[in-house]
């Protein structure tokens, strides 16, 4: 089988590689820098991933779709059934993995905690199924070029999946790597996006609905990739654009603390807002610590004068996690 795969393809399935594993680590390290988050999130999403998506959910892949009995036999026999078990299997699995992660993670409830988490679970998903993926194909495809068909069967197995493997490598085109990244970002959107709505079924009283809300987009995203497979959608030009608005839409819909104007009118409800504290706020402070009932001495990590107010600054910046009040002193 003499095939030669592009060296545009080998460099852009190792460009896709580097750009897919990469991308998850600088978006949490962007992120943590401006948020100061924990990372932990981060790392129980990437595990329950893992958990849900690459063990659970693959065993009962095994059964429905691997093993031949009457269950995988009908739902292979039509394309509604396998997209629809396609997409469900994927959104009941994955956003259960994420309804449980914030039930055992309930004292970290907020904000930075939903969004880091889907950064682990999206970014894990990007590294293991499309940085490795197309890690191995580059390897395999500088493998062929270098010593043939036969120089792959180690890696792939035997020589029938070998010649599959090596020409759908041989077919791929650098504007293909290109979708791959593509749908990367969309793909990690959309796990935020899906962590958000479940961190507020598991948080915000009356939102329990947000999580089967949760599996039917999650299987919405991948009811548009199956249909892909099965070449019901042709192109995948059309594909990628499709999954990205999907993603936005579903991550607008997702911002927190909205208010429901339409309860506030109907019960005829006050908001009030504040941009600062009020003086009856200040007076109620001063008197707790005029009775001795609130001890500020332990609130005050560090004293800074005047003249050194940028190495307060600095200090601050140096010490987050274990720093309460640092006074800079007018006087000194």
């Amino acid at each position: 089988m003499g095939i030669t795969i592009a060296g545009s393809t080998i460099a852009g399935m190792f460009t896709a590689a580097a750009f897919c594993t990469a991308l998850p680590i600088i978006l949490l390290l962007v992120w943590l820098k401006k948020t100061g988050a924990k990372a932990m999130p981060f790392f129980v999403g990437a595990g329950i991933f893992i958990l849900f998506a690459l063990i659970l959910e693959q065993i009962l892949h095994t059964f429905c779709m691997v093993l031949d009995n009457p269950v995988s036999r009908v739902i292979k026999s039509s394309v509604v059934l396998y997209t629809l078990y396609g997409g469900l299997a994927a959104g009941v699995f994955e956003e259960t993995g994420r309804f449980v992660a914030f039930k055992v993670m309930k004292s970290r409830a907020s904000r930075e905690t939903a969004i880091t988490y889907g950064i682990g679970h999206g970014g894990i998903e990007s590294i293991l199924v499309a940085g490795m993926n197309m890690t191995v194909y580059g390897v395999i495809a500088l493998l062929v070029n270098r010593g043939g068909l036969s120089a792959a069967i180690p890696i792939i197995g035997d020589e029938a999946t070998a010649q599959m493997v090596v020409a759908s490598i041989a077919a791929t085109t650098p504007v293909a790597c290109f979708y791959t990244c593509w749908e990367r970002i969309s793909a990690v959107i959309l796990h935020i996006a899906l962590s958000v709505l479940v961190f507020r079924a598991v948080h915000e009283p009356g939102k329990g609905w947000l999580y089967p809300l949760a599996i039917l987009l999650h299987a919405g995203l991948d009811f548009i990739a199956v249909l892909f497979q099965q070449q019901v959608i042709s192109s995948l030009l059309v594909t990628e654009l499709m999954i990205s608005i999907f993603a936005i839409l579903v991550a607008v819909f997702a911002k927190m603390a909205q208010v429901d104007l339409a309860v506030l009118n109907d019960h005829e409800l006050d908001l009030n807002t504040t941009m600062m504290y009020r003086s009856e706020d200040y007076e109620g402070a001063i008197r707790l610590v005029n009775e001795g009932r609130v001890q500020l001495a332990p609130l005050v990590s560090k004293h800074f004068a005047f003249k050194e107010y940028l190495e307060a600054y600095r200090y601050i910046d140096a010490n987050r996690e274990s720093t309460m009040k640092v006074i800079i002193d007018v006087d000194r």
